[in-house]
């Protein structure tokens, strides 16, 4: 399979979508922050497989919506697909890249990600509807500093 990761269009919107509710993941607020998403194109069979978005809070960012299609799921794709958002924030100015997480918790602290709590959240990103789905009984809050 040869891929390409690029930003997302509108025309991407309904298959981001698709791919997250087949994930069983959040897709509300997707619309607004479409500008900082990516997605993963199959260039063979000319589809989407994957995508992962990012909501941007003044220096802040919220990591969301990493899903691939179960066939084109593998370790190597998912972790150069979160280095390639790491990279993108980056070049956003991001500072600081937060993300919630229910199972992905090692994978994430392999990649520099470390577990904090609910209270050294900025309150900007307690406001986003991909945040206020976070449980605290069943999932973990995570950031990752960008050096200075």
């Amino acid at each position: 399979m040869s891929i390409v990761v690029r930003l997302a269009t509108q025309d991407d919107l309904e298959t981001i979508r698709g791919l997250l509710r087949k994930g069983r993941l959040n897709t509300e607020g997707i619309d607004e922050h479409l500008d900082h998403f990516l997605v993963v194109e199959d260039v063979n069979h000319q589809k989407i497989v994957g995508t992962a978005g990012m909501e941007i809070w003044g220096k802040h960012g919220l990591l969301r919506s990493l899903a691939m299609a179960s066939e084109s799921w593998n370790a190597r794709v998912g972790l150069e697909l979160v280095r390639i958002m790491l990279n993108f924030a980056r070049k956003k100015q991001v500072q600081d890249l937060y993300l919630i997480t229910a199972s992905s918790y090692e994978f994430f602290q392999n990649l520099g990600f470390q577990p904090i709590g609910l209270e050294q959240v900025p309150d900007s990103l307690k406001t986003s509807s991909h945040f206020k789905q976070y449980q605290p009984e069943w999932m973990r809050i995570m950031v990752y500093h960008f050096p200075q």
